[in-house]
């Protein structure tokens, strides 16, 4: 289980939701962030339980050995999200 804060600035996106410039004005990968920390939780989920070593990648096997393959995502109010896996 892991509580993430969304609050801030999001993975390069502006703190106003209401900023209309495109996103290369901006000049951020609106995705990297929030994928990045994503695969260091399950990662490091995986890697605490046995189920692989730093740096190997995460596989099928990798799975079935830690006994799960998939993500439950709740949102728990406007700025955090609850992470099952």
């Amino acid at each position: 289980m892991a509580i993430l804060s969304r609050g801030g600035m999001r993975g390069g996106l502006p703190k106003n939701k209401f900023d209309n410039r495109p996103l290369h004005e901006i000049g951020a990968d609106f995705q990297s962030t929030p994928r990045e920390e994503l695969g260091r939780f399950v990662k490091n989920k995986l890697i605490l339980a046995g189920a692989m070593n730093f740096g190997d990648a995460v596989t099928d096997d990798v799975l079935n050995e830690y006994g799960a393959n998939a993500i439950k995502v709740r949102v728990m109010d406007g700025n955090r999200l609850h992470l099952e896996f």
